[in-house]
């Protein structure tokens, strides 16, 4: 008989196949949205994705041609993230919060109040190692080094900021 080959006693084999069907049936549950009102998810059903880039595309009613861009990273999930943006546009005492929420702001008060689309840019496992750094904040760092800078919000020391998922991991 080959040594890599174990065999089970059939009530093992049973127990083994039960956990495998229930956890392919656990991921398959696992919902991508918890919007009570799905037409109004950010998203379109994917706000529950965690380890994302994503980009807030603001489009004004005076003018198209000057849509704004913010690019950022959510280490949590995307609507966790989301619920602290919604803050800051709600909150006139937040305004300084992010780029996305002073720029929102400013316009609001020249009443022309944005419309943000929400997109997903990149998909992530989640993960410091000491090597290559963080993988979220380097696909961020990289999106905005990409980005048109006529249409970015974000700031260029931005790309020096520090890793806010170093000290999860390792304090």
């Amino acid at each position: 008989m080959p040594k890599n080959i174990v065999l089970l006693p059939s009530k093992c084999e049973d127990d083994v196949r039960w956990k495998l069907h229930h956890a392919t049936e656990d991921a398959e549950d696992l919902r991508s949205c918890n919007c009570r009102k799905k037409e109004a998810c950010p998203l379109d059903g994917q706000c529950l994705k965690a380890n994302v880039v994503y980009m807030a595309e603001m489009i004004t009613d005076k003018d198209q041609d000057q849509s704004k861009f913010y690019i950022g990273s959510a280490g949590n999930t995307f609507k966790e993230r989301y619920n602290g943006h919604k803050s800051s546009l709600n909150h006139k005492t937040k305004r300084n919060s992010t780029e996305l929420s002073k720029w929102y702001w400013d316009e609001k008060e020249k009443g022309h109040p944005p419309e943000i689309k929400w997109s997903i840019l990149h998909q992530t496992r989640a993960g410091y190692n000491l090597k290559n750094g963080c993988t979220l904040c380097n696909l961020e760092r990289l999106e905005i080094a990409r980005a048109n800078k006529e249409k970015l919000l974000n700031k260029r020391n931005e790309l020096k900021r520090v890793c806010p998922h170093y000290k999860k991991k390792f304090f």
